[in-house]
């Protein structure tokens, strides 16, 4: 059970009762109040998906951010800071581009939901959480086109090279590339030859 906004009265914990056709059976349940976490706690417990909450945090400030440019600032750089958190746990493959881009994306709801009478705010904080995802993306999935394209265009070479009987040397040498490129390709694409080969004979 999480609580986005609670209060002193909030309780620690919640009784769920279930009913079934065999009778019913109670249960208490943690309660997880947003205001308890910063950003560095949900980091380091791994609790990513708080993140698009943690607007909540700040909504009592937001008739003082929409008037302070200067403290609107610093909640800016501080998504800029969770962006950047993330895409380095990506990085270290900690973290998909898909769920980081779903994160942000539904924090971006939440700030248009939660910031709908604040014009300044939802105009800062935007494009830091939307803006940055879409570029990372845009980027990424470029470079993995041009990085398959690559592929696939010099694994059709090598596979040209092979089928003359060309050398594992030779291929580096009129690919003009490197041994450590070549070298998996070359290997799948002989033992593609060769499986074929057995097959037909």
């Amino acid at each position: 059970m999480i609580y986005l906004r609670s209060s002193a009265a909030t309780p620690e914990t919640m009784h769920i009762l279930l009913r079934t056709t065999e009778g019913e059976t109670g249960y208490e349940v943690p309660v997880l109040k947003m205001h308890d976490y910063s950003i560095d706690e949900i980091f380091a417990k791994h609790l990513l998906f708080l993140i698009p909450f943690y607007l909540f945090n700040f909504e009592k400030q937001f008739p003082e951010l929409e008037a302070n440019p200067e403290k609107l600032a610093v909640l800016r750089a501080e998504y800029v800071r969770i962006q950047d958190r993330l895409e380095q746990l990506v990085q270290d493959g900690g973290l998909s581009v898909l769920t980081k881009k779903s994160i942000m994306e539904n924090a971006a709801h939440v700030l248009a939901l939660l910031a709908k009478n604040y014009t300044v705010i939802r105009k800062e904080m935007k494009p830091v959480m939307v803006g940055r995802v879409l570029d990372y993306e845009a980027k990424r999935i470029h470079n993995a086109a041009l990085k398959v394209g690559e592929t696939n265009t010099l694994s059709n070479q090598i596979r040209k090279k092979v089928a003359r009987n060309k050398s594992f040397e030779t291929i580096v040498d009129e690919c003009e590339s490197t041994p450590e490129i070549i070298r998996p390709l070359y290997d799948r694409i002989l033992a593609e030859k060769q499986n074929s080969e057995e097959k037909n004979s």
